[in-house]
């Protein structure tokens, strides 16, 4: 697909997957920017509240950018992590996201993942006769299908449901990249998953409700057992982490198969709670209240295992 020098991508917070999407772009000879909030580019806690780009879109002469107002562009559409526009035609273009209903990627089960991904999806609007056939699993671009299973469902990639991705090359690679990512050495990576799986193994166990689908865990591959826990026969535990910083916490989880909570604290000082690893049926029960209540903002995705809510101050 030839280049459209018309198209502009905003792209949201900055993470592993959102660096390969932009070289996947700046590869394809693409033009990017970086949705921004008081001037600075947005990080997962106020990603959906941007107010600006930088640096500002190279066909539009904006002095000033609130979304929807590009008096080029005809309009761009706020808040999603990723969006393309036409600034010759005025269209809006395509929302690029998988973190809420509505969005291209939401719902997803892991079998989907490559056309679920940001990345994928990144790759599908940019080579549209390749996206709907397996050459993405035939081509030499292992670290994007890594990417995007890890991204969109690392739990289940790890259970090997991803097609494509081998959970045991998944887990040298993981190393491999957060080690370049956090510029450390690959040993301390390693050093902070066994500390992880460890505090997870010792963490309270917390009732995460009856009926979970078990069938969705592999349990000779569950060193936890998680399914039942002793004392808690015939329910689904979840471990709880809150209030304690474990460094690759998510990482251990979803290695082990085992669900957690654990508090995180935005840039923006917000306080939320988190639920990783966790079948659909627990996702669920979290975003109505039903396993830590009195949270606001609910938001998650069943079918991806995560969701997430704000303490209220």
């Amino acid at each position: 697909m030839a280049t459209n020098l018309n198209r502009l991508w905003v792209l949201g917070a900055g993470d592993p997957e959102m660096a390969a999407i932009e070289k996947l772009l700046q590869d394809a000879g693409e033009k990017f920017t970086h949705a921004t909030v008081a001037g600075v580019r947005v990080h997962p806690g106020n990603a959906y509240k941007a107010e600006g780009l930088r640096p500002r879109c190279p066909n539009c002469d904006w002095e000033e950018m609130s979304p929807g107002e590009c008096p080029k562009c005809g309009g761009w559409i706020a808040y999603p992590e990723i969006i393309h526009v036409e600034c010759s035609t005025g269209s809006q273009g395509s929302v690029v996201d998988h973190h809420r209903p509505g969005d291209p990627g939401y719902g997803k089960p892991a079998h989907l993942y490559w056309r679920a991904s940001s990345v994928g999806q990144v790759f599908g609007l940019l080579y549209p006769h390749e996206a709907g056939v397996d050459l993405p699993l035939q081509l030499a671009m292992g670290p994007l299908l890594k990417i995007a299973a890890a991204d969109h469902c690392l739990e289940a990639a790890y259970r090997g449901k991803c097609p494509g991705v081998d959970p045991d090359e998944l887990m040298q690679w993981r190393v491999e990249s957060r080690a370049a990512f956090q510029k450390r050495p690959a040993a301390e990576v390693l050093r902070d998953i066994a500390d992880a799986m460890k505090a997870l193994q010792e963490a309270p166990m917390i009732d995460g409700g009856r009926d979970v689908s078990v069938q969705l865990y592999d349990r000779e591959n569950d060193p936890e057992g998680q399914w039942p826990q002793d004392g808690l026969h015939g329910q689904f535990v979840v471990r709880d982490l809150r209030g304690k910083q474990v460094a690759e916490l998510p990482e251990a989880a979803a290695r082990m198969g085992v669900t957690f909570i654990s508090t995180v604290k935005d840039k923006d000082g917000r306080e939320k709670v988190v639920l990783q690893a966790a079948p659909p049926e627990v996702v669920s029960r979290f975003m109505r209240g039903e396993i830590i209540p009195n949270l606001t903002d609910y938001y998650g995705d069943p079918a991806r295992g995560f969701a997430g809510g704000y303490v209220q101050k």
